[in-house]
């Protein structure tokens, strides 16, 4: 497999599926006042990025933390 095909696959698992998954079943999931997770990590900080490396996976969970901002913005009650 290249690193490029590996780059898409990784992508969408760690980003695009669990944001669809949400946005598609967020009206079952949520209760008013419950709550929706996503698993993050603190690589995904750019303001604590102070490792070399892994730069496709910080990319992966600061996307993932924004994205998952944005759902917030949406639903917020």
């Amino acid at each position: 497999m290249s690193d490029r095909r590996f780059d898409v696959i990784y992508l969408n698992a760690d980003i695009f599926g669990p944001i669809h998954l949400a946005r598609h079943l967020i009206d079952n999931l949520v209760t008013p006042g419950g709550m929706l997770a996503f698993i993050s990590s603190r690589r995904g900080s750019v303001e604590i990025n102070v490792e070399a490396g892994l730069e496709l996976y910080r990319a992966s969970k600061v996307s993932l933390n924004m994205l998952a901002h944005g759902i917030y913005a949406d639903y917020r009650q």
